[in-house]
């Protein structure tokens, strides 16, 4: 309202644009403005509708980390299993888990990296 002011209304008062006056309103329409966004926020946060950032960042890493151990069990006990399916030589049953434990951390960072762009935006 007061941008609408300053650009189409002149003062009546003859008193010259930017007194300490209208400094001082403008400053304290913007403290109120952040105090009501900052107790927006506060309620949000009550009501569940917003949870902390670290919050969210733990519950992520403990997610990766039992999909990590998962795909890893599957990898060091599955070998075999593959092996044999394939009718595959067992002796290379080593190099095929190495080679799945390397794409399980491949996925894996691809997946964190898309999280954590996500939570930092």
């Amino acid at each position: 309202m007061l941008e609408y002011a300053a650009t189409h209304l002149s003062r009546i008062d003859g008193a010259p644009e930017g007194t300490l006056a209208e400094e001082k309103l403008r400053a304290e329409i913007e403290r109120i403005k952040a105090d009501a966004a900052t107790r927006e926020l506060k309620l949000r946060q009550l009501t569940g509708e917003l949870i902390p950032k670290s919050d969210v960042e733990f519950m992520l890493s403990e997610r990766a980390v039992a999909l990590k151990n998962y795909l890893d069990a599957i990898a060091r006990t599955g070998s075999a299993r593959v092996v044999k399916i394939v009718s595959g030589d067992a002796t290379k049953t080593n190099d095929l888990t190495a080679w799945w434990l390397a794409m399980n951390r491949k996925a894996l960072d691809n997946y964190a990296r898309h999280l954590m762009e996500e939570v930092d935006e």
